[in-house]
């Protein structure tokens, strides 16, 4: 029972033999879940080495990206060795046939051939044509716009949703996660900026911070350099605003504010299922979200530090998955407010 609560509370796939896989909430994203290449290519592995060999730049590129490691992530296959579903299988390998888990073809991630090669394409031994999905909401919506197991209000993840409620929606994905590089030979970035680029993250975001009451600090936060909510994708994704008052041995902490997706458990037919109960995530529309932080005691005449982190999950699930959190923590925003003058 241990087990399978852990797979519950980290993996975001649904149960074998239970329902049907989520249905998907953007209609360009018909493709997911599908190898992107027909059943008779010959070698996936081989396909893919001719894209680096003529492209080495842009493959090094990919190479250090989580789009390859996007099978072989550590934490991934931790709930994947508790419940090995082919609905996984089908974002994080998706060169690898449904029907066989053991393929090395799953160590490709999601490759060249992935995205570049459309279905259909000549057999291996032929040159493979660089074209087929863009870096545009449709293109990525494949993995990064779907329903939980059995659809409720909230999308499993929302990212291509959130981008369409966003000021920025006229912008492609690839404008922010696949800058241009100039030079003799200009290409998009694939090394696709995500959750480990610190200068993103701190862009993303236009934070605040004012006292309130004797023993409070309100924190604004707004999505001004992003177009979705942030954090976005994984559901486990939060950001945490501290702030601490004092110095020395007389600093006091303040109750920190957790800003994420919450969530319950619940049993249904089919088993434990996650349902959402509210969002607390900076929203994409640009409306501020708030942060209230509470002192145990009056701080009215202490100077106070505040900063906001970015975390990968939380801490229940990072002892799980043998995460360490302060290794990948990110302080995204920060700032120091003076003693009070009022009296």
């Amino acid at each position: 029972m241990r087990l399978r609560l852990a797979l519950v509370l980290v993996a975001s796939c649904g149960v074998e033999g239970g329902p049907a896989p989520p249905r998907l909430s953007h209609a360009g994203a018909s493709r997911a879940h599908e190898p992107s290449v027909t059943a008779e290519r010959v070698d996936k592995l081989e396909d893919n080495a001719r894209c680096e060999g003529c492209h080495a730049d842009v493959a090094a590129e990919w190479r250090s990206s989580l789009h390859a490691r996007s099978w072989d992530d550590p934490v991934f296959l931790s709930a994947y060795a508790i419940e090995p579903l082919a609905f996984c299988r089908g974002c994080h390998a998706p060169e690898a046939p449904l029907e066989d888990a053991s393929s090395p073809a799953r160590h490709l991630g999601v490759a060249c051939i992935t995205c570049h090669v459309p279905k259909g394409e000549a057999a291996a031994g032929t040159h493979l044509s660089f074209k087929g999905r863009g870096a545009d909401a449709e293109g990525c919506a494949s993995c990064h716009q779907f329903e939980f197991p059995e659809p409720q209000e909230a999308a499993m993840q929302s990212t291509v949703e959130e981008h369409a409620a966003s000021p920025q929606r006229d912008q492609t994905c690839g404008s922010c996660h696949m800058r241009a590089h100039p030079g003799e030979r200009p290409h998009k970035d694939h090394t696709f900026r995500v959750q480990g680029d610190a200068a993103l993250l701190r862009s993303a975001l236009t934070v605040s911070a004012r006292r309130g009451l004797e023993r409070t600090v309100d924190v604004t936060l707004i999505a001004t350099g992003a177009g979705h909510a942030v954090p976005t994708g994984d559901m486990f994704r939060r950001l945490e605003v501290h702030a601490a008052a004092g110095e020395g041995p007389q600093i006091v902490h303040a109750t920190p504010v957790v800003l994420s997706r919450e969530l319950e458990l619940v049993m249904t037919e089919h088993g434990l299922r996650r349902r959402q109960l509210r969002d607390r995530r900076v929203p994409a529309s640009g409306e501020p979200a708030e942060a209230r932080l509470v002192f145990p005691q009056e701080v009215t005449d202490l100077p106070i530090r505040w900063e906001v982190i970015y975390r990968r999950m939380g801490p229940r699930e990072a002892a799980m998955f043998g995460v360490d959190l302060e290794s990948e923590a990110i302080v995204v925003a920060h700032g120091n407010l003076g003693p009070s003058t009022a009296r």
